[in-house]
């Protein structure tokens, strides 16, 4: 996915592009960043990865993931969205939020049913929630105060209260195969964030899921990678260590873009050795999980060639996981895999310029 991605933005920044590449483009670059989320989210469930949060603005999340719903229903099914602007953030990981809108209006979808036409309506708005609120949604579990509400509503065709009370019971499916977990993931994934979730249904009136989340206090948005300067081409020599080739082709293609000199290693071995031949390299970019020399054990001897020398680590986990590897050490930087050639750039940008002012 690396290879996708990078490869693909690289095309996105050609100037004579005309629009309509640019639009399947971009599409391969929303598809690719959405399989990453999907991988992270295998890997955190196969206990390999961990759930990353941050501050989300969850009417943004549902724009971002419109146009797949768009794509999983049914082309008889018509999605409304209504969604607040300027709400107070939420502390989530995007992914799993992702994840419940997905399942949500999927299940939402499949009750209206083909060949028959309907509505699914997406809403998200602020609200406050009291004592006596509380009480009421999830057996005073919940704290009073903000709280941001996903509603998800449907014109099918309802549950029964037979249905309704199992819908949360992990495998439980009335589709004519399971699909995995569904809605007890869903459940899982909410009350991980301190939310709750409230149903109403009934037969042949369709069904709103009522998704409330503890809302954080409104947020400056923070800096895009874009207002970090990209770094000057001259006097930067940038040495990648990476075991894979496709990774390296497409690093190779996204520095020489940006007339950025590199040199290229498949083990970290290989990376000593250049590191060792080449007093002038600037940064390091460097894989975490490669056979041979592992990427900590690279980066502790090459911490002890310069110790003042700027390094990257990259993996395809998330970084609190990878940091554990490098407790106590001065990580310069962390880059997820996979990444954009923009993203890539920033980040070597960001350390090359940080390096350079502390000297």
């Amino acid at each position: 996915m690396t290879g996708i991605l990078g490869n693909a933005s690289l095309v996105l920044d050609s100037p004579d592009l005309i629009a309509s590449d640019r639009e399947k483009l971009e599409f391969v670059v929303t598809a690719s960043e959405r399989a990453a989320d999907l991988t992270r989210q295998m890997l955190a469930y196969a206990g390999k990865g961990r759930y990353e949060t941050r501050a989300v603005e969850l009417s943004s999340l549902v724009r971002e993931t419109a146009d797949l719903m768009h794509t999983l229903l049914p082309k008889t099914v018509r999605v409304h969205t209504e969604l607040a602007d300027d709400l107070p953030w939420i502390e989530a990981d995007p992914s799993q939020l992702q994840q419940v809108i997905m399942n949500l209006v999927i299940n939402a979808g499949e009750a209206i049913g083909e060949p028959r036409s309907g509505t699914v309506s997406v809403h998200t708005r602020e609200c406050t929630l009291g004592e006596s609120d509380v009480a009421a949604l999830d057996r005073g579990e919940l704290a009073p105060g903000t709280y941001i509400l996903l509603e998800v509503t449907d014109t099918g065709c309802g549950m029964t209260p037979e249905v309704l009370a199992r819908i949360f019971d992990p495998f439980f499916t009335t589709k004519f195969t399971g699909r995995g977990l569904g809605l007890a993931a869903v459940l899982g994934i909410i009350k991980s964030h301190r939310g709750t979730i409230q149903v109403q249904t009934a037969v042949g009136q369709g069904s709103g899921f009522r998704v409330y989340l503890p809302a954080t206090a409104r947020a400056a948005r923070p800096v895009s990678e874009s207002a970090v300067p990209a770094p000057a081409a001259d006097n930067v020599r940038v040495l990648v260590v990476d075991d894979e080739e496709v990774v390296r082709a497409t690093t190779r293609a996204v520095l020489e873009r940006r007339g950025l000199e590199a040199l290229f290693a498949a083990s970290g071995e290989e990376g000593l050795r250049l590191l060792t031949e080449h007093k002038d390299i600037s940064v390091v970019l460097l894989d975490m999980m490669m056979p041979g020399m592992s990427g900590d054990e690279a980066f502790k001897r090459m911490r002890e060639i310069r110790p003042d020398l700027p390094i990257i680590v990259s993996s395809g986990y998330g970084e609190s996981q990878v940091m554990q590897y490098f407790l106590g050490s001065n990580v310069s930087a962390f880059i997820q895999k996979p990444y954009t050639s923009a993203a890539l750039i920033q980040k070597i940008g960001g350390v090359v310029a940080r390096s350079r002012a502390a000297v």
